[in-house]
């Protein structure tokens, strides 16, 4: 089954019952960053992204972009990087109250 890998873990107040519809969830990053430590936990927390993404398969799996937007460019360099092909994302439209899927690349 293929899956979507949100950027960043929901909140359990986050309906993630749409997005289900595209596929099984997997959380990229999980927590946060404070600014007492944020280089630090963004290291690990990057090479934790890094290992998750190795099963990301571009034909099959999308990204949701969920939680914090700097989870969502590290996930966009990381892929960017060592993809260096195309991606399908979920965007959720708030007036439609759906997502609908782009594909961001060439």
């Amino acid at each position: 089954m293929p899956k979507v890998y949100i950027t960043q873990q929901a909140p359990a107040h986050l309906d993630l019952t749409e997005a289900k519809a595209y596929g099984d969830i997997v959380p990229i990053f999980t927590g946060n960053l404070f600014p007492d430590n944020a280089n630090e936990l963004m290291s690990s927390k990057y090479d934790k992204a890094l290992r998750v993404l190795e099963k990301f398969d571009p034909n099959n799996d999308m990204i949701g972009l969920v939680g914090a937007p700097l989870f969502a460019a590290a996930t966009g360099f990381i892929l960017g990087r060592h993809l260096q092909r195309p991606v399908r994302m979920l965007r959720w439209d708030r007036v439609l109250k759906g997502y609908y899927e782009i594909k961001v690349g060439k």
